[in-house]
């Protein structure tokens, strides 16, 4: 008879109970996690040699084989749904039974998380927050766009009201410039009060271009402030002197009142500026002849802190109080003032400048008795951090020394126009050309070229130009080791600060903008010119004058302390000429020769002779050498040959100099 495992008890979660041994199927709850199963082949007298082994159907192929006399099955963590398990025994001589296995099914109902709709709704949450995610991230990226394509087009408005000031700064440099010139010639009183009707509107104009660019850059968050510590009242003196004939044309009485008479803060000079010249231009704007206008400032310790405080006061038709807290608001109008209206963006402006220093605009008014704006800056350092101040220009412009260079035996300087505008170009060159030999090239890239051709004294150029812009021509005169020595000026339209800064980095010697008075441009460019002879008779009488105290390049001071190494090298080498110096600088005779004229007013050998002469005059300040000995150190054969060549160069004998 064969030997048939079979089920006697089943344990669920600790519980027990006894099932039929014709058992072929289990039911289990969805709970029932831990399962034992009892097996026997109801063969007690051989039950010493009977053993049991298991496996899972189409999950393992080997079999788990219980150990001798242990009978019971432990399944832990059924999954749900059917789990079929093979169950086999050995016979009474202990061999396996494979033809006699026995299958038991169990079935685990499955919980509620388990079930096909939960699995769906997970799906369909999956999905869910998948779309959440992807709009969300579309959404963050349409938005970025949006941003970048507005960004975009600020800074294409931003560009285009560039350009608009550069057309119409040009124009009005055209206008005011020869204006300038007309009312010196005029003489005329009814002439020239026309002309100065027409050179204050002409300012007008000018002022209203610059406001709006300041608004444009607000903006585009692209103000910086540019320090300095000045005198208060020093500026507030020139705006109340600049609005005297505007008082005396109006029949308005202006007052000017600060104490102390040094009166030093630190903030941004021209912002300040623009805005007193703002509330001043408003006060005068809306007082009626016979009026009242104060401008006055004082210091005023608040919170803790000294301020500055400027009060612009009139006695005019005054500010009604509903529209006294939008009156800062750009765009913004008085309903009362239809009979003067404005762009609405100056107070718009000065506010923004005012909060740029951390201070504060305030308005009181009361309609047909006036207003009162108070400005309160603080008079130390700004608390964030300023942009740095730009180099300063050549120091000392007188603009009445502007007098013509001498004539006949002397050649007149040579002076490049890089600029696009003809009329404009054409209207500088024919100024210009009284005292100087000009050159014209209408962009950047034909400046370059001209330069380097015809080596001219003074480069002015203007800024925003086809092709190459001043900047990009600057840099590459700088660089350019055989124009590197000449002084460029960059005339422009743009009145940016990061412009302005950006060209001196370049290596720009001076930086104006357009309009511009003709005294200052022409007492620049000889200042320029004065100074750059000043500075090569320095270098060539001063015995401790170095290559940076001439150059006005990092290219020229690295040629020219190159040459003075070669020369020191070679200094007792009586034999070292102008021929060795062009091989050892790696350049011919004729480019050195120019060069070295260009850059120390000295020929190369003009050059070695100097640099020995400065060397003994060392050397005899030092004391501890005969007068030969020095010579033939320095590379002169003869004693007498130095001595002579000594009292040329600084006046004395070299038994004297020392005395000097």
């Amino acid at each position: 008879m064969p030997i048939l495992p079979c089920l006697t008890t089943v344990t669920v979660n600790s519980k027990t109970r006894p099932v039929s041994s014709a058992t072929t199927t289990l039911e289990l709850p969805s709970s029932a996690q831990d399962l034992t199963l009892y097996l026997s082949t109801f063969t007690p007298l051989h039950s010493q040699n009977i053993r049991f082994a298991f496996r899972h159907t189409g999950r393992h192929e080997e079999w788990n084989i219980l150990p001798q006399g242990q009978n019971s099955i432990h399944l832990s963590q059924l999954s749900k749904g059917d789990n079929s398990l093979e169950i086999k025994s050995t016979d009474a001589n202990g061999h396996w039974n494979e033809a006699q296995v026995q299958t038991l099914h169990i079935y685990r109902a499955p919980w509620w998380y388990e079930t096909y709709a939960a699995y769906f709704l997970y799906v369909l949450g999956v999905v869910a927050v998948l779309f959440i995610l992807i709009r969300h991230v579309l959404k963050r990226q349409q938005a970025q766009n949006q941003l970048a394509a507005q960004k975009q087009l600020e800074e294409m408005k931003y560009r285009f009201f560039t350009n608009i000031s550069h057309e119409l700064r040009t124009p009005l440099t055209l206008i005011i410039a020869p204006l300038e010139s007309l009312l010196k010639k005029e003489e005329n009183p009814d002439a020239r009060k026309q002309l100065k009707t027409i050179d204050r509107n002409a300012h007008n104009l000018l002022s209203l271009v610059n406001q709006l660019l300041d608004f444009r850059r607000i903006e585009m968050k692209g103000e910086t402030l540019a320090l300095e510590t000045f005198n208060l009242k020093d500026m507030l003196s020139r705006i109340y002197e600049s609005f005297l004939p505007m008082s005396e044309e109006k029949n308005i009485r202006f007052d000017f009142h600060c104490h102390p008479e040094t009166f030093l803060i630190t903030a941004d000079s021209p912002k300040i500026e623009k805005v007193v010249n703002n509330l001043l231009s408003n006060a005068f704007k809306f007082t009626p002849q016979g009026g009242h206008v104060t401008l006055k400032a004082y210091p005023d310790p608040s919170d803790g802190r000294e301020m500055a405080v400027i009060q612009v006061e009139d006695d005019g038709i005054g500010i009604p109080a509903e529209e006294q807290e939008y009156i800062f608001e750009r765009f913004h109008q008085a309903n009362s003032h239809k009979d003067n209206t404005g762009s609405g963006i100056g107070l718009n402006v000065a506010k923004e400048y005012v909060q740029l220093h951390n201070g504060k605009i305030e308005v009181s008014s009361v309609p047909g008795k006036g207003s009162c704006f108070t400005v309160r800056i603080p008079v130390g350092k700004i608390s964030h951090v300023p942009s740095e101040l730009l180099p300063k220009v050549p120091q000392q412009e007188n603009p009445g020394d502007n007098s013509p260079l001498p004539v006949g035996s002397i050649v007149l300087p040579t002076i490049l126009l890089v600029e696009d505008n003809d009329e404009f170009r054409h209207y500088l060159q024919e100024e210009l050309s009284r005292h100087f030999t000009v050159l014209e090239a209408s962009d950047g890239e034909e400046g370059e070229t001209v330069a380097l051709q015809q080596k001219p004294d003074i480069i002015i150029t203007d800024l925003m130009m086809p092709k190459m812009d001043g900047i990009e021509l600057c840099k590459r005169i700088k660089h350019n080791i055989e124009v590197s020595h000449i002084p460029v000026i960059l005339l422009t339209a743009s009145a940016s600060v990061e412009n302005e800064e950006r060209g001196y980095k370049e290596g720009a010697d001076a930086y104006m903008t357009k309009p511009f008075k003709w005294e200052i441009l022409t007492a620049r460019i000889h200042n320029l010119l004065a100074q750059r002879r000043q500075q090569q008779n320095e270098f060539k009488q001063n015995t401790a004058a170095e290559a940076k105290d001439v150059t006005i390049s990092p290219a020229d001071e690295d040629f020219l302390n190159k040459a003075l190494r070669f020369v020191e090298k070679n200094m007792d080498n009586s034999e070292y000429s102008v021929d060795e110096l062009s091989d050892d600088m790696a350049m011919s005779r004729a480019t050195l020769f120019r060069k070295m004229r260009s850059v120390i007013g000295m020929s190369p050998t003009d050059f070695i002779r100097n640099t020995r002469l400065k060397h003994a005059a060392q050397l005899i300040t030092e004391g501890r050498l005969s007068v030969a000995e020095i010579a033939y150190s320095v590379g002169y054969s003869s004693p007498g040959h130095f001595t002579k060549s000594f009292k040329k160069e600084f006046g004395v004998l070299p038994t004297q100099y020392h005395k000097t």
